[in-house]
């Protein structure tokens, strides 16, 4: 298996997480259809606030693994689940 904690690119990984740190939790995506309360973010790349899969999806871009293009709305866990699943650089490790 590969050993990411030495690769040039998990530091920058590392590097954005950090500088993302203190940013404020999207509520706004947990609303069902964004109907009671409307979503504030236009895109899923704003970087103001973040939803836990986006985030995530973020963190893979900077490793390179782009899933969802940069107009994507809202990546909720099952779409990015979903992304990844059919994603061919990405491979699911037992253990």
């Amino acid at each position: 298996p590969r050993d990411w904690s030495s690769d040039v690119c998990s530091s920058d990984l590392r590097d954005w997480c950090e500088g993302e740190l203190g940013k404020p939790y999207d509520y706004t995506a947990l609303a069902p259809l964004n109907v009671l309360i409307p979503r504030t973010k236009k895109f899923w790349k704003d970087h103001k606030q973040w939803m836990c899969s986006e985030f995530c999806a973020y963190g893979l871009e900077t490793l390179g693994i782009e899933l969802f293009s940069d107009n994507h709305k809202k990546i909720k866990p099952s779409d990015l689940f979903d992304a990844i699943k059919n994603c061919p650089k990405a491979k699911l490790v037992k253990e």
